[in-house]
């Protein structure tokens, strides 16, 4: 559903194209990963009416909510929207606290979530209490969390846009709007997974082959949300240097 060709927007038209009969949820991913593409509000908002019209759940990934500065503003989370929608979040990603396993749903309907609590409750009864508690912490200063992480994800972005125009024989991509990875089309001789592999072999840089995402392309996605992003490109500078 999401074309580079189309800068990874949603196609609502290819979507309303592929609802069949026993379609019964729509599942999305914003700011979608690997991309690093955005839903605007206006979109959003047409693809909870095609929801609504043929009366499907929408379950909306929202864990790179707040990471990026879309030039038109966050669309909202999907659960305040729509009666049969449910926003998924977790404290790993925009608070960049993945040691705190701490995530939630939301949703309007209550019986739905009265029914996922219960298979909650069965797999792992409850969270761990120091980590509610700091999560919880976390929430009270989110504003605070999301511009430090934000600054440091501004900052990195410059680095890595300088980085790709200055190999842009062997590098393109369409700039991401919101979260912290972006989705770079390798143009060199070999494959995209030739490349990861020696990469991360030869100078422990880590870069995700789009067939991981069983995307049959020749990109790889590239995250740009950690402090060590300059000594990280240093290496993937050297290794190009080194191998062209």
């Amino acid at each position: 559903m999401l074309r580079e060709e189309n800068s990874w927007r949603i196609d609502l038209a290819e979507i309303t194209k592929a609802i069949k009969t026993n379609t019964k949820c729509i599942i999305i991913n914003f700011p979608h990963n690997p991309t690093g593409a955005i839903i605007t509000k206006e979109e959003l908002q047409g693809l909870v009416d095609i929801c609504r019209q043929h009366d499907i759940w929408l379950f909306s990934d929202e864990v790179y909510y707040g990471l990026g500065t879309p030039q038109k503003g966050w669309a909202s989370p999907v659960c305040s929207l729509y009666d049969k929608a449910l926003s998924l979040n977790v404290m790993s990603k925009s608070f960049g606290m993945a040691g705190l396993r701490v995530g939630w749903l939301a949703c309007q309907d209550k019986n739905i979530l009265h029914k996922i609590k219960q298979i909650k409750d069965y797999l792992s009864i409850c969270c761990s209490a120091p980590a509610e508690i700091i999560s919880i912490i976390a929430m009270q200063n989110r504003e605070y969390i999301w511009h430090r992480n934000n600054e440091i994800i501004r900052h990195n972005f410059a680095l890595l846009e300088e980085f790709l125009r200055q190999y842009s024989e062997l590098f393109s991509w369409v700039k991401p709007q919101g979260g912290c990875i972006g989705f770079v089309k390798y143009h060199g001789k070999e494959t995209v997974n030739d490349f990861c592999d020696k990469l991360v072999k030869a100078k422990g840089v880590l870069l995700m082959p789009a067939n991981i995402y069983d995307h049959d392309s020749n990109h790889f996605r590239v995250g740009f949300g950690r402090k060590n992003m300059p000594d990280a490109l240093e290496r993937l500078k050297d290794f190009l240097n080194e191998n062209l």
